[in-house]
């Protein structure tokens, strides 16, 4: 399995999920209050959190063979946890909860405005069966 973590600046959209749609996390926004913690948009002085552990999903042996790349949307808390995650692209077959899962064990560097951790949203893709 191939892991990519990406981010996205402020003023960069990339396409994914369904067709004709802009995916929640390449959306440009404003700095705002989710759940209670400011999450700050990559870009104009806010660096993109950094994968630091990252913990490898567990797949069952009868879904190894199954191709596909699921997107995780997700915001990186100031302490480097993953907040809030929720799937993008989809894959189906139960790799979707897996992927899930997977990601809210991982450890990031936090975002940072001003050299102070922040929370920041953050892009990851889940390549299954390549």
């Amino acid at each position: 399995m191939l892991l990519v973590v990406t981010h996205l600046l402020a003023q960069v959209h990339r396409p994914a999920g369904f067709e004709g749609r802009i995916p929640w996390c390449s959306t440009v926004f404003s700095p705002q209050q989710i759940r209670g913690e400011m999450v700050y948009p990559v870009g104009n002085g806010i660096s993109a959190p950094v994968l630091l552990k990252q913990t490898r999903p567990s797949v069952p042996v009868d879904k190894a063979n199954i191709r596909g790349i699921a997107v995780i949307c997700g915001i990186v808390g100031h302490d480097g946890r993953i907040r809030t995650a929720f799937m993008d692209r989809t894959i189906g077959n139960g790799l979707d909860e897996i992927a899930t899962e997977a990601v809210k064990q991982w450890i990031f560097r936090p975002a940072l405005k001003e050299g102070e951790a922040v929370a920041a949203p953050i892009r990851l893709e889940m390549k299954f069966g390549y």
